[in-house]
């Protein structure tokens, strides 16, 4: 046994630029078989670290509409479900297992609430904050809606908290000799609780600020969306002043929308007008080609390789994106689907549906009448596709774009 058995304890340091592999060379070079053949020692170090990923966690994932397991299963959070039980109890229609299925639920419903804030990337930090500022169900619906959207308020709040937390506990510790500056911390770290409280509340429940109207536009707004498919703020608008509503107006309906359509299912479509209502798992569609021809003018990439080979390939990021390429594969039944592409750690992960050759000329037939943005080049790709040009047009059309 040599005598460096020790890790990270020797005289002999061999600088790597990386610690580990300092400390794993540094380590071996004061063994017999290495001492006087350090490129031994360095090699083994490389090799210890070199196809060494970086750790990336991977976070549960929840419908963009904010529903948590029970109520995407059951159409009920956990709350009600035990209300449920405990009524049906009480009736006599349970048996003697009522305690232990309770039991199972609320246990349950801990994990959906753990689940919820691993789901968060940037709530490693707070969790013992969040839990302490208030995570019921309606709380959690909103975090996993708007958890991302409204980070910077949401984590002043969480700072705000734990700083007044940790005042309070350090006060607590010297409860016997406090004087009148110690009162008047406790008093302003209260406070501080108090308020952080308040922006946690008023930034996951922005929506409770609206009046009765504004909340009845949206929910009519999205029940014109499920019956027509994506609209512009202006055509919902017009829909809802032939439902018999006056008082609306586009800038209002616009705003609202913007703000608060995902309390309501309401998210934005990829043309950039225009809003669809969200299903449980699933955007509304009611005719599925214009919808694709709004993502091949935001997304589509048209491609000719040196060998002739044609290639239109949709690209979208993060979880809606994956929810449009997900929607459109499986409302057309062709195209290659490829979900979960990791670019970078800083990236959202990327997801792809490619057509080639005949599929792109599928696609195309559905979508031409309604591509605006990129109308020239996918007309100039079905020409080639058709044998009616040589690909001078369609290269000429992507140098345009």
């Amino acid at each position: 046994m040599w005598s460096s058995l020790g890790v990270g304890h020797t005289d002999v340091t061999i600088d790597m630029g990386n610690d580990i592999q300092t400390v794993v060379a540094s380590t071996l070079a004061t063994h017999p078989f290495f001492k006087s053949n350090h490129n031994g020692a360095i090699t083994i170090a490389k090799g210890a670290i070199l196809h060494a990923e970086p750790i990336v966690m991977k976070r549960p994932n929840f419908a963009l509409n904010g529903k948590g397991w029970f109520e995407a299963q059951f159409g009920k959070c956990a709350d009600e479900i035990i209300v449920d039980l405990k009524k049906a109890n009480d009736i006599g229609l349970m048996d003697d297992d009522i305690e232990k299925v309770l039991s199972t639920v609320e246990d349950l419903k801990k994990m959906e609430t753990l689940a919820t804030l691993a789901s968060i990337d940037w709530a490693d930090d707070y969790h013992e904050a969040m839990q302490s500022m208030g995570l019921e169900e309606r709380s959690l619906k909103s975090l996993r809606i708007y958890g991302k959207v409204r980070k910077t308020s949401l984590i002043r709040a969480c700072k705000q908290w734990q700083t007044a937390d940790d005042i309070l506990k350090t006060l607590d510790d010297f409860r016997d000799v406090w004087g009148e500056e110690e009162t008047h911390a406790w008093k302003e770290a209260m406070l501080q609780k108090q308020e952080a409280k308040q922006i946690w509340d008023n930034t996951l429940h922005q929506f409770d600020t609206l009046s009765k109207k504004q909340k009845t536009w949206l929910t009519d707004a999205h029940k014109e969306l499920q019956k027509a498919g994506p609209l512009s703020a202006r055509n919902i608008t017009e829909r809802l002043i032939d439902n018999g509503d006056k008082r609306v107006n586009v800038n209002r309906i616009a705003k609202l929308l913007t703000m608060h359509g995902e309390d309501v299912g309401i998210i934005k479509s990829y043309r950039k007008s225009e809003y669809m209502a969200l299903g449980e798992d699933s955007i509304f569609i009611k005719n599925v080609w214009p919808y694709a021809a709004s993502l091949i003018d935001e997304t589509g990439i048209f491609k000719i390789s040196d060998r002739g080979e044609s290639s239109l390939t949709l690209v979208t990021k993060g979880d809606r994106g994956k929810l449009h390429c997900n929607q459109l594969h499986n409302q057309i039944g062709f195209g290659r689907l490829q979900l979960n592409n990791r670019i970078s750690k800083s990236e959202l992960l990327e997801h792809r549906l490619e057509f080639i050759d005949d599929d792109i000329t599928k696609l195309l037939i559905g979508c031409l009448p309604y591509i605006e943005d990129k109308s020239e080049i996918a007309k100039a790709m079905s020409l080639y596709i058709l044998g009616e040009d040589d690909g001078q047009i369609i290269r000429k059309s992507m140098e345009e774009l």
